[in-house]
Parts: C-alpha cells; structure tokens; sequence
C-alpha cells in the first residue's frame, strides 16, 4: 500500500534533526500496517532507526513510535486531513459501554522524561457533530506520568469542557506511591495533596484545528520548573519557579485521544487528532508549531507541495 506525503514535509523532517524535533520518538507515521522491521533489544536502537526512517523512505509504522489504548469495536485510523491539508491524521471513534470511563487513545511508547526541558506539540479536530455535555468533560491529550500504583492526576491536560477548552495543571513535591503500603501514607502524593488548576484558554469551535505547542521544563521540586502553553501560535500560559510534575521512577509521557466519563450518555463520539511531535532542550515554538496542521506555508514555497510516493 502506499501514502503519499508532500514533499515540503520530507525536506522538513530532514532539516529538524538539527533543530531538534526528536523523530526517533514520535512524529509522522504512514502505515497502520504490523511493523515487518527486526526487532531490537534496546529503546536506543529503536529511536535512532526511527530517526533514519524519514530520510530512507523505510515505512512509518504505527507501531514504531505508538501504543494504543483502545477497546474493541472502537477505530483508530489514519485519514486524510478533514479540514483539507495534504496530510494524514489520525481518525478516533469512541462508543458507550456504560463504564465508569473509555477511552481511545495513543502514546508515544518510547518518549519519558523525569526532568529537564521538553517540547510538544499536539493537535486536536473537533467535527461538526462533538456534542457538549454539561459536567463532563473530555481530556483529548495529556502529559501524564509513569506510577506503579495510579495515584495522581495528570501534571497537565487539555479538556474540552461543554463548548470551552480549559488546560487542567497537577502537582506535587512529594513522590508517587512505589509500592502498594505507600498508597495514602505519610510522604506520599495524593490526589487531596496535590495542587491543580484548571484555566479557560478559549472557545472551542468546531471543524478547526486546535494546535497546541508546551515547552516544559520539568521539576518537582519547589522553586524549580517552568511551563510556556501556545494555541494556535499565541502564548496562553507560562509559569516559572513552580514545581510542575511528580517524582516518578520514569518520569513524564504523552498520550492524545479521547478519555471521558462513561455517565456522559453518548453513544457515540470521533475526533481527529495530529501525530505527538516531540522535541529536545532548545527546539523552540516555531520549529514545534512547523509539525502542526495550522502551520500554513508563507505563499512564496506554496509551490513546494510536490508529491512523493512512499512505500507503506
């Protein structure tokens, strides 16, 4: 089978090595197809055969650079961009069993971080039939955090709040339960001790892209950390010197979909979501933003959108 990707991204994947968006970890893949490449015995063999992938023309796999938490009879699939780009997405679908919560989600399967800088970059498509339920929001992605023992909220998600995005932070300067005996014990993160707080970043409109870029400086420690938040290319939240994340045996990971409640009553619900873009100490807004589908080309290289056919 093959996809057919444009050629101003090729050129772009080849040029953000060096700016640091990390391909080895997340990014752009064109097959949903089992991986027929030999598997490896460490994850640094995996990302730097996942770094080469884009400049070689060896198919993307899915499976490469994501997991899935999906349920049976839910889909998850690549499509082409429903606001009309030249590019693949990601199509969700979710229904009701009348469980407590469902999800459909992906994770970048190889990508933790305990501390230090990180850039994101996520993307989320809300079509014309999301409907809105009072009270019960939807989280469409999450930095969350490795814990043995699920304790603790995510140290940040975006929620799509009845007609509203909000970005939900979490914290805690003590560490995560390691064993079962450290779950409410004294010196260990709960959910009554941690800090949070929720922030209305804007309406949210349907059939339109929603593109978000994080640069996280993670810390857990008080005193330390910042967070920077851009939508749609304009800064909406920045903290410094505030301790932003949990002491954790692996550190932070990114998962986007859709997670709810399963009390919501809808029998149905689909998103569009971009590929988890990735990025080291130093990348920056414009190269992370660059990766997502608002990134509109200046006219002069509208040209450059040349296909190429890759084998997948």
């Amino acid at each position: 089978m093959h996809k057919t990707i444009s050629l101003s991204l090729m050129l772009a994947f080849a040029g953000n090595v060096s700016a640091a968006v990390q391909l080895g970890y997340g990014g752009v893949v064109n097959t949903m197809d089992a991986s027929t490449l030999p598997p490896l015995q460490y994850t640094s063999q995996y990302v730097k055969r996942n770094e080469d992938t884009p400049l070689t023309g060896v198919p993307r796999y899915f499976s490469e650079f994501y997991q899935k938490n999906i349920r049976p009879g839910d889909t998850l699939e690549l499509v082409r961009d429903p606001a009309g780009a030249n590019r693949d997405v990601f199509h969700m679908t979710l229904t009701s069993d009348g469980s407590d919560s469902q999800r459909n989600e992906i994770v970048a399967s190889r990508e933790y971080i305990k501390t230090g800088e990180r850039w994101y970059a996520f993307s989320v498509y809300f079509p014309a039939d999301w409907k809105p339920v009072k009270d019960y929001p939807t989280i469409v992605w999450q930095l969350h955090t490795s814990q043995d023992f699920l304790v603790t909220s995510p140290p940040m998600a975006l929620l799509a709040n009845e007609m509203r995005l909000e970005l939900g932070t979490t914290n805690n300067h003590l560490p995560v339960p390691k064993k079962a005996g450290d779950v409410g014990a004294a010196g260990f993160a709960t959910k009554a001790s941690s800090a949070s707080q929720h922030m209305v970043l804007g309406a949210l409109e349907l059939k339109k892209w929603y593109c978000f870029v994080v640069k996280a400086d993670w810390q857990y420690q008080a005193g330390n950390g910042a967070v920077q938040v851009w939508m749609n290319g304009e800064l909406k939240y920045e903290a410094e010197r505030l301790h932003n994340s949990y002491e954790t045996w692996l550190g932070n990971y990114t998962k986007t979909g859709m997670y709810q409640p399963g009390q919501m009553g809808i029998a149905y619900r689909h998103i569009y979501t971009d590929f988890i873009h990735i990025g080291s100490a130093g990348t920056g807004h414009e190269a992370m933003y660059k990766q997502t589908p608002c990134y509109k080309e200046p006219a002069g290289q509208a040209g450059a959108q040349a296909q190429v056919q890759v084998e997948g």
